[in-house]
């Protein structure tokens, strides 16, 4: 099932919720909170037996990713709603574009704090070579795995795990993005240039 499945199944049970019970977001833009319930989300799978004998709901847990998931898809509805279509591409330009320059910094430090590793120089090809957001998204990914398999030669190094998890995230809201203007492209109701 991909974001707009989950939406459409779990819109139903929170337009349920009773207003009362509904808490008012906090300051944290709504990427921040995703990112700290999924991080939660993986780690209660660690801990998960103990959890459980203090009273934590199995069904709660299981059924995060979905709700994560529909969040997501909300919160892109909630973006094309508030914007036309220029707008839209322009929004979405930018947010290549942070992306872009994100991953070209992150790359610049893992070779300048490890060195030009095998798999640092063949990323650094790869991104060099291949300009298009595929190459991006997988570039993101490529960059924080290969970080966390660097980290334990260096532990005191600027590279943390906490900046690896950001290329994640990156990489993760980035492709559904992309995937959502696709569909959208399909559909005919917005184009990605």
């Amino acid at each position: 099932m991909d974001f707009t499945d989950h939406y459409s199944i779990k819109l139903d049970l929170f337009m349920s919720l009773p207003a009362d019970q509904v808490l008012q977001p906090g300051p944290e833009p709504v990427h921040v909170f995703l990112h700290e319930a999924e991080t939660l989300y993986f780690n209660s799978l660690e801990d998960i037996e103990l959890l459980l004998s203090g009273g934590l709901c199995r069904e709660l847990v299981d059924d995060l990713p979905a709700r994560i998931s529909a969040l997501r898809e909300a919160e892109s509805l909630w973006i094309a709603s508030q914007l036309d279509e220029a707008e839209v591409k322009q929004f979405r330009a930018e947010k290549i574009e942070k992306a872009r320059t994100f991953r070209d910094r992150l790359l610049r430090t893992l070779r300048f704090v490890h060195g030009d590793t095998k798999n640092l120089m063949y990323l650094h090809s790869y991104v060099k070579q291949f300009k298009g957001n595929a190459t991006l998204v997988q570039s993101l990914w490529d960059l924080a795995a290969t970080g966390r398999e660097l980290i334990p030669g260096k532990p005191d190094s600027i590279i943390t795990p906490g900046l690896l998890d950001e290329a994640v995230e990156i990489a993760i809201s980035l492709s559904a993005m992309l995937a959502q203007a696709a569909t959208e492209d399909l559909k005919g109701s917005r184009a990605l240039k």
